[in-house]
């Protein structure tokens, strides 16, 4: 058996079709586990029960992507693929190998006195790999009708990141089985996976482990409606302001099992018992 398990949720019969036609499968391998959200469970949710099949069957390793996420060009525009999704996999597994972090800063330009030549990284390890999208960025509502479904000039900031809180895309990402407990996906529309993130991060930080934001592309092909995804996010759009803080403020030495207790209650992963904003239906 792989080492590793790819875990794709989906509802559309021909969306998940011509997902795996992309990736020039035929058939559904032993590592792939494919999930299907029948009872219109959400994202979240669906999602979540792709990665306990994955873990459950004793991979090492869980790459998750959308079923609206294709193979990268080798060179963008050009027709050529880049890799299949067993050496998409196997791309994601090296990202989540120990990387070297720059926690030395010079304070000045020309570099002070006192800061060294060569040395400025320290290997940690690596809590979650991150990959970036072509075509399609992971924008919000707000973003895409500002910018347009493709942003023109749109930078991918493709780093190890280590004491710092950020929007983790639960479009494509990939993490050994050690952090199963911080890989669950909150059930709220739209911030599934920026909440995990923040959890993940809290805990990754304590532990001395960072993120690496350099693992494989995809070409996402936003399947979902800009309309529909702005109200579903106005309801916490404001909550997401001071969540983040509120989450690397809370008491060292907490579980990510507990600290989506202290957030969210007893059901962590319903939207009912997130709190909305005040006066925001």
């Amino acid at each position: 058996m792989n080492n590793f398990g790819v875990c794709v949720a989906w509802h559309n019969p021909k969306q998940i079709a011509k997902w795996k036609d992309a990736w020039g499968l035929h058939g559904t391998p032993d590592w792939l586990f494919l999930e299907q959200d029948t009872d219109k469970a959400g994202c979240a949710r669906t999602k979540n029960k792709a990665i306990k099949r994955a873990l459950d069957a004793g991979v090492h390793y869980v790459i998750c992507l959308d079923d609206d996420c294709f193979p990268a060009p080798l060179v963008e525009g050009s027709a050529m693929l880049e890799n299949s999704l067993i050496n998409f996999a196997e791309d994601h597994v090296t990202a989540l190998q120990p990387q070297p972090v720059q926690m030395i800063v010079p304070t000045s330009r020309p570099l002070p006195r006192g800061f060294p030549y060569r040395q400025h990284t320290i290997k940690m390890p690596v809590a979650a790999s991150m990959g970036f999208w072509l075509k399609n960025p992971d924008f919000d509502a707000v973003r895409t009708l500002a910018e347009g479904e493709t942003a023109g000039q749109f930078a991918f900031l493709q780093q190890t990141i280590y004491g710092k809180m950020f929007p983790l895309s639960g479009m494509n990402f990939a993490f050994h089985r050690a952090w199963a407990d911080e890989a669950v996906l909150i059930d709220v529309p739209r911030f599934d996976d920026i909440w995990m993130g923040f959890i993940w991060q809290k805990i990754a930080y304590e532990r001395r482990a960072c993120f690496n934001l350099q693992g494989p592309m995809v070409t996402h092909s936003r399947q979902s409606n800009v309309w529909k995804n702005l109200q579903d996010e106005v309801r916490y759009l404001e909550l997401n302001e001071s969540l983040w803080s509120t989450i690397y403020t809370a008491p060292a030495g907490l579980s990510a099992s507990e600290l989506r207790l202290r957030l969210f209650g007893e059901r962590f992963d319903s939207p009912a018992v997130v709190p909305a904003p005040p006066g925001v239906v």
